[in-house]
């Protein structure tokens, strides 16, 4: 079906009472918030913990840790809290766990078990210890207080109110895509205030068109074409927003508010860059390196400086 469908259909949904439900709704009905996902979390939360600990992030135990962007399967908190981290912040704009989903994902994450007690040397009894204690919980607030999480929603993670110099680790996965520029340097500027020096800030940034997972026809580069004019009709709205930055853009924005950049990992399209050849892009990408527009995923790790 053409992606355009869809857009204007969130579009309609940002503008009208009750447009988030409809949207849960849809998304549950669509798959969109399917547990499927979490495995595919689980994975990046382990990957995660060991590019840090590779670059002298010694233990994830007792850490202080912030997530922006919670979504619909709060994996990451989930995982984190069993590997034994200290207290985990997760902040979204709008408020959209459940407790069913929510314990949904924690029995989810339990079938990885024998994964991550081999990936990251914990053994699988003491995730099933802590894991079995949060199965007996009754409500959604009572989970998160067993797991040490506070879900923090709606609330604005560029202002946290957390203290300067207190947290291990400032992390997204998939949102700073999602929100205007001025928030991605909100985000990373509080990330600077509440790091601890030495601590580490990180980014996985999917680049692509994320409508290509509903419009089969398209590529992963075809929101480059247009205007943006046009492309805030389309795709920039509450329910869904796209803001088509490229990978040298989320660099040079972590690096101008002061971190260290440690590690840049990317995946450049080959289907992507040879449409980028044949296919006219708007003006206000004409002055890019054809290899950052086709760049459709960015995991980007970078350390708050020691002074």
């Amino acid at each position: 079906m053409n992606w355009k469908y869809k857009a204007l259909l969130q579009r309609l949904l940002a503008i009208i009472p009750f447009g988030e439900k409809v949207n849960f709704q849809l998304q549950k009905f669509s798959g969109g918030n399917k547990l499927s996902h979490v495995d595919e979390y689980v994975n990046s939360g382990v990957r995660i913990v060991k590019l840090l600990i590779e670059n002298g992030f010694v233990d994830i135990k007792n850490k202080q840790i912030l997530e922006v962007g919670t979504g619909w399967l709060p994996t990451f908190p989930i995982l984190f809290s069993l590997l034994g981290a200290g207290k985990i912040y997760t902040y979204d704009h709008v408020p959209h766990l459940r407790f069913t989903m929510t314990k949904s994902t924690l029995t989810q994450i339990k079938k990885s078990f024998p994964f991550i007690s081999k990936q990251l040397g914990i053994t699988v009894e003491k995730l099933e210890d802590k894991c079995s204690k949060a199965m007996n919980t009754e409500d959604l607030t009572r989970l998160f207080e067993f797991l040490n999480v506070q879900y923090r929603a709606p609330e604005d993670a560029t202002y946290t109110k957390i203290p300067d110099n207190s947290l291990d680790l400032f992390f997204s996965y998939a949102v700073l895509e999602h929100v205007p520029e001025n928030i991605v340097i909100g985000l990373t500027q509080e990330a600077l205030r509440t790091l601890k020096q030495g601590a580490f800030y990180y980014n996985y940034i999917g680049l692509h068109d994320h409508y290509v997972s509903f419009d089969k026809k398209i590529t992963k580069v075809n929101f480059l074409k247009y205007p943006e004019w046009l492309w805030k009709i389309l795709a920039k709205n509450k329910i869904t927003y796209l803001n088509r930055l490229r990978n040298s853009q989320f660099v040079k924005i972590i690096e101008d508010c002061g971190f260290e950049i440690v590690s840049i990992n990317t995946f450049v399209d080959s289907k992507s860059l040879k449409a980028i050849r044949k296919m006219k892009i708007d003006k206000k990408f004409s002055d890019f390196e054809l290899e950052d527009l086709a760049t459709t995923c960015s995991e980007i790790l970078a350390r708050k400086t020691i002074v």
